[in-house]
Parts: structure tokens; C-alpha cells; sequence
């Protein structure tokens, strides 16, 4: 079994207050757009979208009006490590697990995930445990002490950026969550609670467009893609096709609205 828990229960202070997931863009909520490669993947079996209380409701209206039938709306908590692990911890509960079930875990802000990437991470997952989506970086970094002064420079050769899905085989998950409940400890993305646990996590590249939108900047670029670029997963080509005429029956070709006579 394959779970896939999209986190949404932040409360885009970044944004100013407003909700992204909730912006139309090509007719939609841009939370729609990042379920559409979900949705179409038929490995994924179950979606967990972890929401707040402000806006539960108003997801509850976009899905219930789209009928799906295997997303689920799960409260959050305080951070994003409590509201995920909530969506994790429903899983347990309303799903039979197995071992070697997986659970990946995505920011609702990661728009233009594709379906390639959350495939992959899904297989590399299966045999390596844990597998996350991460480009190299590609800035120059700078470390800073305490008196906000540049000291160094780091070997960015050996750095990623990463991004979601993050996906993870149940069985080291469930380990993974255990002890850092034992141990008290919280972590910004969940391929840090792997590296806790002492295990390595694989890594697969990262698409262009998958980036986390984060700013009203990333925003409107995100929707500049959407809207402009085709983004949007249309996909265009060209087509030949061909037509044999019977000359006996004397009979047309209706071809988009144009009629063509028999030879």
C-alpha cells in the first residue's frame, strides 16, 4: 500500500495571510493542481491532506464538489512535524500497513511536482528505505557567527536542496518516529528523522518547475508557469491520419466541421 500525506495545515505567514493553496489559477485552487499527478499515479492509494482549522472547510468544499474518494482531511497540529506525523499516525489507524507499504510526504506548496518524480521516489524508497526529491546546489553558501559576519565559505559540491515528495518504507518510518518521540525531538523535513535513526536516505533529482512556493513571488511565478508555459499538463503535438474513400458509395468526409467529397 501506498500513502501519500500532503501537508497543508501551514498559515502562510510568509504570505501575508494568504492561503496559496488556495489561489486560482487556471480555473482551479492551486491545491488541486498539486494533487493532479497524484491522482493520476495508480500506485498512490490513499491521499492524507493535513489542514487547519480555518481552512478545513473550505477544502472540504473543493473536494466534496470534485467527488474524490480517497482523499482524506486530517487536522494538523502546532508545526508542520506535529501535522504531518498527524497524517502519519491516521494512516496507521484506518489502513493495513504493511512493512513494506510506503509513505510519502509533500508540501501542498510544490505545486508542480510531477508524476515521474513521486513514481520514483516510491521505487528507490522500496529498496533503499528512504528516498527524497533534491537538486544540487548551485549558489555560493556563506557561513555567518553569531554577529551576522561572513567567516567561510562552504564546499556546496557535497550540499542539496531539498524538496518533496519525501518517501519512506513503513516499517523504518514507524522506528524513526519512535525514537525521536523518545528523544524528544522535532525536525524541519522528515528525512531528518532517517538521518536520526542513523540511517542514510537515497536521492533522486528534482524536476525544474518542482520548487516550494514560499513568497508572493514564488507565487506568481508559479502561476506564470501554470498559465503561460503550459505548465499546466497539456500536453500539444501534431497527428496524421488517414481515411480510405469508396468511390462506389459516392460518400463525404466530415473532417472538424468541414465536409470533404469522395474522389
Amino acid at each position: 500500500m501506498n500513502i501519500a500525506i500532503i501537508a497543508a495545515a501551514g498559515k502562510s505567514m510568509r504570505m501575508k495571510g494568504i492561503d496559496k493553496i488556495e489561489t486560482i489559477v487556471c480555473g482551479k485552487p492551486l491545491i488541486l493542481h498539486t494533487l493532479a499527478p497524484f491522482l493520476a499515479s495508480k500506485k498512490i492509494d490513499h491521499i492524507i491532506i493535513t489542514c487547519n482549522s480555518e481552512n478545513k472547510k473550505r477544502l472540504q468544499k473543493i473536494f466534496s464538489a470534485k467527488k474524490f474518494s480517497n482523499i482524506y482531511l486530517v487536522l494538523g497540529g502546532e508545526s508542520r512535524f506535529d501535522s504531518v506525523k498527524n497524517g502519519f499516525l491516521y494512516a496507521e489507524k484506518n489502513f493495513k500497513l504493511s512493512p513494506d507499504s510506503t509513505i510519502l510526504f509533500h508540501n501542498s506548496g510544490n505545486v508542480l511536482v510531477t508524476q515521474e518524480e513521486i513514481e520514483t521516489s516510491m521505487q528507490l524508497a522500496k529498496t533503499s528505505g528512504a528516498c527524497i526529491i533534491a537538486r544540487p546546489v548551485s549558489d555560493t553558501l556563506k557561513k555567518i557567527n553569531d554577529k551576522n559576519l561572513i567567516t567561510r565559505s562552504e564546499d556546496r559540491s557535497s550540499m542539496l536542496h531539498a524538496e518533496t515528495p519525501q518517501t519512506f518504507r513503513y516499517d523504518i518510518l514507524k522506528k524513526a518516529y519512535n525514537k525521536a518521540e523518545k528523544d524528544h525531538m522535532e525536525f524541519t523535513d522528515e528525512a531528518q528523522l532517517i538521518e536520526h535513526l542513523g540511517l542514510p536516505v537515497s536521492w533522486t533529482l528534482a524536476s525544474t518547475f518542482n520548487r516550494k512556493i514560499t513568497t508572493q513571488h514564488d507565487l506568481e511565478y508559479t502561476k506564470y508557469l501554470i498559465e503561460k508555459t503550459g505548465a499546466q499538463r497539456l500536453v500539444y503535438g501534431l497527428g496524421t491520419d488517414t481515411h480510405l474513400f469508396d468511390k462506389s458509395s459516392k460518400k463525404s468526409l466530415t473532417l472538424c466541421g468541414i465536409k470533404i467529397p469522395g474522389i
